[in-house]
């Protein structure tokens, strides 16, 4: 299904593949190929002008307002609870901790605060049932 697609700014012909998708257009990909695109957001002209849009007072207001309102907090909570990004972020998490510099801060960390191993499994314990009782309501 590789079909070849012509690049309406550069007029060459390329590879599906290198061309972003776009549900909207009838062969579902966009106009300009991937090359094309990054090359004209990196125009001096375009960063200056996405820039100061982005930082200006009330597009800073409406992102947070957008991002607080209850239908897109449940369509970040839905994308976080599918399977597969759990799965990512629990071997993200994985091996993050992993890293030797990680474990020396958390080894700091339960030191500074005099936690022990043992205190550190019966409060995880709790919680974990806390959150059970609580989801089962």
């Amino acid at each position: 299904m590789d079909q070849e697609k012509k690049c309406t700014k550069c007029g060459q012909k390329k590879p599906s593949a290198l061309f972003s998708r776009d549900s909207s257009r009838v062969k579902g990909f966009q106009l300009h190929c991937k090359a094309c695109c990054k090359a004209y957001r990196e125009r001096p002209d375009i960063k200056a002008r996405n820039k100061s849009l982005r930082d200006k007072p009330e597009a800073k207001a409406k992102q947070r307002s957008y991002q607080q309102s209850p239908v897109q907090k449940a369509r970040a909570k839905a994308r976080r609870d599918r399977p597969e990004a759990k799965a990512n972020m629990k071997a993200y998490m994985k091996a993050y901790m992993a890293r030797p510099e990680v474990k020396a801060s958390a080894a700091a960390y339960l030191k500074l605060y005099q936690i022990t191993p043992e205190a550190k499994a019966k409060a995880s314990k709790a919680y974990y049932l806390k959150k059970q009782i609580t989801e089962t309501l």
